[in-house]
């Protein structure tokens, strides 16, 4: 990096000296509901659309005990960015416990509408990896030289930057950014280097000198840490990474009890992780599970399909997923994610349970069967919830936006004022002349505007409110009018 040139202008207050200025947002990759609601807020663009910068942070750790799906997790959000920016995005994930192959990465993302066609293990934009091809900091190393490579390749050619529909407050345009990258470590507490290899190489178990493995190879992961945030800063990249938790043991039992983050429960530890990933990290989620999801029959309670009543079947799990630190948003607000073992996240089972919890908000009819509000032409009961969010994008994406409109509702201050009911929106935006149907057919996360021309038009929930109250007006409305 060049050092700033020296000025010879005379001081002045006010001035900005020769220091580069930061980037004016760093908005996060959208994930969809329920997350980006939860860890961003909305920003006005140029064409009048609010776009949320939730989602997927430049640095994010996912931390749980063993079997709570924190792989699950990791690997759903990885492939949730590139089933939404296609082919101006890469990814690589290092499996540091040789659990990962490209059949399951498929099955994984076989309800997203993209991805879904491309088989992994030949998809230019993903790659898997592990400790098995190369020693952690190899790794690393690679990642590092292909960032400088992307940093330097951006420098001389504009054909890798794309248009964001972010305001740059600086230049009165849209922000651009080099296209992102992702890199996934699963997990961070069996990631080795050469070093720690050398010294398992050089010893038998129980040896005095591989009592320092873990102390010499939390050094290594602790300066890699210490890269990754810049690193991800100058190139547009993001780092995912999961860590085992476990019990803490008490050198001194008479030593008062500390905590290094608020929100994790007393006695409990990241294992093998540096210490610093508790401060780098712009979102740190812990995992807690909440047990199968069955019914009082010991059946799953959101079934598959209609087969899918074998009794005592532990498929179907929920888990709390609480940010410990989150920069974007509020911190240790848990959110219940539901999750097939077999299938992965299932997201129509987890936005309905969790409307469910909030009092069945947006739903109307009775605890058997009930009708969205926004979607109030089709009943449907618990057994019907993971069936229509698969053959139903319509009414899969009027239980999206209910969710975000409670979330506005709970988590942002800054647009309550727009917030009013689900009925109360259906209402409002039918008797305006809206058609429901078109306002369905959207995309609510951004993409480049380089993309736009082939994607579904964007919609975000405070777009729709504002729509509702009829107090401005866009040219892109007419797109929803029937």
């Amino acid at each position: 990096m060049a050092a700033p040139s020296k000025s010879t202008a005379p001081f002045q207050i006010g001035q900005r000296g020769t220091m580069a200025e930061a980037a004016p947002h760093r908005p996060s990759l959208n994930l969809g509901a329920p997350w980006d609601v939860a860890t961003g807020t909305f920003m006005l663009s140029q064409d009048g659309h609010y776009y949320c910068t939730g989602g997927l942070p430049q640095v994010q750790c996912i931390a749980g005990r063993g079997n709570t799906g924190k792989s699950i997790l990791q690997d759903s959000h990885i492939l949730t960015v590139l089933d939404h920016f296609k082919a101006y995005i890469d990814s690589q994930e290092l499996d540091c416990e040789f659990s990962k192959s490209y059949p399951r990465m498929n099955v994984l993302a076989a309800s997203m509408p993209y991805l879904h066609t491309h088989d992994l293990a030949t998809y230019p934009h993903f790659m898997l990896t592990s400790l098995g091809e190369q020693s952690g900091n190899a790794w690393f190393k690679g990642v590092t030289d292909r960032i400088n490579e992307k940093i330097e390749a951006g420098r001389k050619s504009k054909a890798l930057t794309f248009t964001t529909p972010f305001p740059d407050s600086r230049t009165g345009k849209e922000m651009t950014q080099l296209f992102p990258s992702v890199y996934g470590i699963d997990a961070l507490s069996t990631f080795t280097t050469d070093v720690t290899d050398q010294i398992y190489k050089d010893s038998e178990i129980g040896d005095g000198k591989a009592q320092t493995v873990h102390m010499r190879g939390g050094g290594a992961k602790s300066q890699m840490i210490q890269q990754i945030p810049p690193l991800a800063a100058r190139s547009n990249s993001h780092f995912v990474f999961t860590a085992h938790l476990g019990d803490g043991i008490a050198m001194d039992p008479y030593a008062p009890p500390q905590k290094k983050l608020s929100g994790l429960k007393q006695g409990t530890k990241m294992k093998y992780i540096p210490e610093n990933v508790t401060f780098s990290a712009n979102a740190l989620w812990m995992v807690e599970s909440k047990g199968t999801m069955h019914d009082s029959n010991k059946k799953p309670l959101y079934p598959y399909d209609a087969q899918d009543k074998t009794e005592g079947d532990k498929d179907l799990q929920k888990v709390a997923v609480t940010n410990l630190r989150g920069k974007y948003g509020p911190s240790e607000r848990p959110i219940e994610i539901i999750y097939s073992m077999s299938r992965g996240v299932d997201i129509p089972a987890t936005l309905y349970n969790f409307l469910k919890n909030a009092g069945r908000f947006g739903i109307t009819g009775d605890n058997v069967k009930g009708a969205l509000d926004l979607y109030p032409e089709l009943i449907f009961t618990r057994e019907d919830v993971r069936p229509y969010g698969r053959e139903n994008p319509a009414w899969l994406k009027a239980l999206a936006l209910t969710v975000e409109l409670l979330q506005v509702r709970q988590l942002q201050v800054n647009f309550k004022q727009h917030y009013i009911s689900p009925k109360a929106l259906y209402k409002a935006l039918t008797e305006r002349g809206y058609d429901m149907a078109k306002i369905l057919d959207t995309r609510s996360y951004w993409v480049f505007r380089e993309m736009e021309a082939d994607e579904k038009p964007y919609l975000s929930i405070i777009d729709i409110l504002i729509m509702a109250a009829g107090t401005e007006e866009h040219p892109w409305y007419a797109l929803y009018k029937k």
